[in-house]
């Protein structure tokens, strides 16, 4: 069962990336709307 924990891990770390780049997006562009 390690390869589940590798893949949940490495799920975890995509979702946590592509929130983190979207938040960033979002702020950049309700800063430029402001």
């Amino acid at each position: 069962m390690n390869w589940l924990k590798d893949a949940v891990a490495g799920v975890g770390l995509i979702v946590f990336f592509a929130s983190g780049l979207f938040l960033a997006g979002a702020a950049q562009s309700l800063l430029a709307v402001s």
